[in-house]
């Protein structure tokens, strides 16, 4: 680029025309003023003409020295003026090369493609931010053709291709240019032809942005069918609470103009019984800034003035801190809720129905046991009427009387630990111990045929309640024998929880440690693979005359004592239970409580007060002790507190169910009055954990009926064996010792 500079019009400065007209009228003044005072004076012609000669050289020597005096003030104001152009061109150059490299900075770090293209279009000039743009190297962008780098469908209608733009015109538009890989790029163009011909271009890649825009576009259009034709309603509420937007979905659910409500309270078409609700809401959203509140549903108002439930999403546009709008999606629940509703009110009928026939099974198996039970006494019961003289009839008679009542109690026991599953007495139990005793009293039920072995290859005592534990085991050792052919071996072994095992059979426990490994193992007939799955459920057997409770009872009990229970089995290998039940903590075990306690003697004259309702039950009871004991029967609640103060017995006999008030409602009676009289509770159904409840410094036995005299003795005779001053804690007393529960 070069700097041209005008050359100035020569003009007469205001001092030197002064000059020259001083100069005019001094000498005018001097040629008329002299010939005048000559003219005066009386001067000969001699003198006269010396006279104009002197006068001749003095305007001579004055023209003179005004012609210097004037040359040397033009020679000084040209020097000036010299200086003063030299200066001023040496400042426009100063300011030409500064204003040249700004603007070569300027285009060198311009954040756009910057080109000049020469008349024909060839690259003349560009800037790194258009080789990086175009990905070129210079050496690839000297000589380039624009034409080089436009796809060829666009060559016939880009005018810098066609380089027929008139001069001065500009264009602005989206254009592509083709990269070297053969890609493409989007690229907003701005040129213009120069005046000497050539072509500036300034361009930068809005291949994103115009794609970003494409989406955003597409989106919105999705936006707008979605909010146009969605079945739910779609609103924006502002900051203020009124509705900002409404799709027609509000119309067709409320029957309202969507005009009608923009800029309306929203909670206006909220029925009363939802405002605080929606309101509430709002607030959190608004005052709390909850990004997202919980589904809510609220009971929106009709313009038929009907109601309908709506199910809400809500959610905050959050700006610079403040809320600026609540939108959401309210979707129409109602007919949903009446069928939800429809759905509860059937599958209510049919739980009620499958109660109904559960109970009915429950009713047929309990009524078979029984029948049975009934049947095996029955026959003997003739016989001792029929052969009261023969006295092995007699005693066999009486010992499948009894046989039968202990299958009778364990059918009563199973089903009401099935239906009131009691809480555990827990403490800690060597179950190795009771194994080996368990196993002594089961012995003859098992059978000669049998071999069972206890193996305790690690501690055995758990954090366990006895008497269920010996449910448990009993249960199992029965159904292991069961499936046993005429001889075989059960195998129980007391091991540690270990990873592998617990892993290998699916038992979800963290805290291995905390448990102990019970197994008990028949070499039976196995259980099948499409059985195996059910052998837990109530009520299902493949047992003839089974009940289909014991193991359901055997999960309940070691469920509710924190443990856990499964089974493998192998058809015709065998069969094998597994337990894990809570460890007992080392400082925390005591000697468990004795299961079977030696008989003691009952003093004689002792005297006994039997508070039972149940006529033949009281009869029983009084024809089996009546020879050894004083007894007084009190049917009632009421006669019982007052026998307590007449009859003044040694111990008591207590019915949990009586007619005017229960047993514990006369043991707290009892209690305060008597604190140290023994009492057995006697009941069909009431839990033991109820018993452990009571106050324990009172010497309490707890008994489940039936039980047999010897059960009863034995209990009675513990309890007055021990001073009446001592107290024994209930929860250390066994139920129905000697029984197998």
């Amino acid at each position: 680029m070069s700097v041209l500079t005008r050359r100035r019009q020569p003009h007469i400065r205001p001092s030197a025309l002064k000059a020259a007209v001083a100069y005019l009228l001094v000498a005018v003044l001097w040629v008329y003023g002299t010939d005048e005072l000559v003219a005066l004076l009386s001067i000969n012609a001699g003198s006269l003409i010396i006279l104009e000669k002197v006068k001749g050289v003095l305007f001579v020597v004055f023209t003179a020295a005004s012609l210097y005096f004037l040359l040397r003030r033009h020679e000084r104001l040209l020097g000036v003026a010299a200086e003063h152009q030299a200066t001023s061109v040496r400042s426009a150059t100063a300011a030409l090369q500064q204003s040249e490299e700004k603007n070569r900075l300027l285009v060198e770090q311009a954040a756009d493609g910057i080109v000049v293209l020469d008349a024909v279009g060839q690259v003349e000039q560009i800037n790194e931010k258009a080789l990086k743009i175009l990905r070129l190297t210079l050496e690839q962008a000297r000589g380039l053709q624009y034409s080089d780098i436009v796809p060829d469908e666009d060559q016939a209608t880009d005018p810098l291709s066609m380089t027929s733009m008139p001069a001065g015109e500009e264009i602005r538009r989206d254009r592509r240019f083709r990269l070297p890989d053969g890609s493409e790029m989007l690229a907003e163009i701005s040129a213009r032809r120069l005046q000497d011909g050539r072509f500036l271009a300034i361009f930068r890649d809005v291949t994103e942005r115009r794609n970003a825009e494409a989406a955003l576009r597409i989106s919105e259009e999705r936006f707008r069918t979605v909010f146009q034709q969605a079945p739910d309603i779609i609103f924006e509420i502002g900051a203020d609470g009124k509705f900002v937007s409404l799709n027609p979905a509000f119309q067709t659910i409320t029957g309202w103009r969507i005009d009608e409500w923009i800029g309306r309270d929203m909670l206006d078409v909220i029925a009363p019984e939802s405002k605080a609700l929606a309101q509430e809401t709002f607030e959190r959203h608004v005052m709390e800034h909850q990004q997202v509140a919980p589904r809510q549903e609220y009971v929106l108002v009709t313009k038929s003035g009907k109601s309908v439930l709506l199910e809400v999403n809500s959610a905050i546009n959050l700006v610079d801190g403040r809320v600026r709008q609540v939108f959401g999606f309210g979707r129409d629940v109602t007919e949903e809720r009446q069928r939800d509703l429809e759905r509860s009110r059937l599958q209510t009928q049919l739980e009620q129905s499958e109660r109904v026939s559960g109970l009915g099974r429950v009713a047929a198996t309990i009524a078979h046991e029984i029948n049975n039970v009934l049947m095996g006494i029955s026959p003997f019961v003739d016989v001792l009427r029929r052969r009261p003289q023969d006295a092995a009839s007699v005693a066999a008679a009486a010992s499948h009387i009894a046989q039968s009542v202990q299958r009778g109690k364990r059918v009563t026991q199973d089903i009401l630990r099935f239906t009131r599953a009691a809480e555990p007495t827990v403490r800690a139990v060597d179950l190795c111990l009771l194994l080996q005793r368990l196993l002594a009293t089961m012995r003859p039920a098992l059978g000669a045929h049998l071999e069972v072995t206890i193996e305790c290859r690690d501690s055995s005592w758990a954090s366990v309640d006895a008497g269920q534990m010996e449910q448990v085991f009993a249960n199992l050792l029965i159904n292991a024998r069961d499936a046993s052919t005429t001889s075989g071996a059960i195998e129980i072994v007391i091991d540690a929880a270990r990873r592998e095992l617990v892993v290998e059979l699916g038992v979800p426990l963290d805290n291995m440690a905390a448990f102990i490994y019970v197994t008990v193992r028949d070499h039976g007939s196995g259980i099948p693979s499409d059985v195996l799955g059910r052998v837990f459920e109530p009520l299902f057997t493949t047992k003839r005359g089974g009940t289909g409770l014991g193991l359901s009872i055997v999960r309940q009990i070691v469920t509710a004592h924190g443990g856990y229970i499964t089974v493998t089995s192998e058809p015709g290998a065998g069969t094998a239970f597994h337990l894990f039940l809570p460890r007992a903590v080392r400082e925390e075990q005591r000697p468990e409580a004795v299961l079977h306690p030696a008989p003691m003697k009952i003093p004689p004259e002792t005297r006994l007060l039997l508070v039972e309702d149940d006529t033949m039950v009281a009869e029983g009871i009084l024809s089996a002790l009546g020879e050894s004991l004083v007894v007084d029967v009190a049917p009632t609640g009421a006669s019982a507190l007052i026998a307590l103060r007449t009859f003044h017995p040694d111990i008591v006999i207590l019915d949990v169910s009586l007619p005017d008030m229960n047993g514990f409602e006369v043991f707290a009676h009892l209690a305060i009055e008597f604190p140290n009289l023994p009492v057995i509770f006697s009941t069909g159904h009431a839990d033991e954990s109820a018993v452990n409840l009571l106050r324990s410094d009172h010497p309490v036995r707890y008994l489940l009926k039936p039980y047999s005299t010897e059960t009863l003795m034995g209990v009675i005779a513990e309890l007055l064996s021990v001073p009446a001053d001592s107290g024994l804690p209930s929860g250390g007393f066994s139920p129905a010792q000697g029984d197998h529960r």
